[in-house]
C-alpha cells in the first residue's frame, strides 16, 4: 500500500528544490524569481498537506475540494502541532538577520509580517494572488522566510515520521 504522506513529502522536497535553483538562477535571470516563489509556495503547500495527511489520514479539503489555502490547513491542525510549529517558527525567527526584511520594508513600503501565520496567508496567497504576474494587485504580497518556514514545517514532520529525513536527504537537504 502506498504511503502517501511520505509521497506528499517528497514531492515537496521536489519543488522546494526547483524553487531554489529558479532562485538562485534570478541573479542571471530575474524573470525566474516569480517562478521560484510559486515552486516555493507549493513546497509549502506540500509540507503542510503531508502533516495533515499524517495527523488525519486522509487529504485535506475545503468545503470537499481539494485547496491551495494552507493558512486554512494550519488551523485544521491539531493543537500540538500547532504549538510546535510556532515555537519552531520563533525561534528560527529570533536568531535571523532581518536586514533583508528591513530593506524590503524601506523599498517597498510594505509591512513584512514576523508571525507565523500572517506568514503562512502571504504564501497561500501565491496561487490566487501572485502566480499571474499580469494581473494588477491592490497591494504588494509579501513572501520572506520560505527557508524558517520550510525549516519549520519539515522538523513538525520528521518528529513524527523520523524515517522520512531520509528523503529529504536525497533532495539535496
Amino acid at each position: 500500500m502506498e504511503d502517501l504522506a511520505k509521497s506528499i513529502f517528497s514531492s515537496a522536497c521536489m519543488y522546494s528544490k526547483a524553487a531554489r535553483l529558479m532562485n538562485e538562477a534570478f541573479h542571471k535571470d530575474p524573470s525566474l524569481l516569480l517562478p521560484s516563489f510559486v515552486n516555493a509556495a507549493l513546497a509549502l503547500e506540500l509540507y503542510f498537506k503531508s502533516l495533515y495527511f499524517i495527523e488525519n489520514n486522509r487529504d485535506f479539503k475545503v468545503n470537499g475540494r481539494h485547496s491551495h489555502d494552507f493558512h486554512t490547513l494550519f488551523s485544521e491542525l491539531s493543537k500540538e502541532s500547532k504549538e510546535k510549529l510556532l515555537c519552531r517558527f520563533q525561534s528560527a525567527i529570533s536568531s535571523r538577520d532581518m536586514t533583508d526584511v528591513s530593506t524590503l520594508e524601506n523599498e517597498v513600503k510594505v509591512q513584512v509580517p514576523l508571525d507565523f501565520e500572517g506568514n503562512l496567508q502571504s504564501w497561500s496567497g501565491v496561487f490566487t494572488k501572485v502566480r499571474y504576474v499580469y494581473e494588477k494587485r491592490e497591494k504588494p504580497v509579501t513572501m520572506m522566510f520560505f527557508d524558517e518556514i520550510e525549516q519549520t514545517i519539515r522538523g513538525v514532520i520528521i518528529s513524527l515520521r523520523p524515517e522520512l529525513k531520509s528523503l529529504q536527504s536525497a533532495h539535496g537537504f
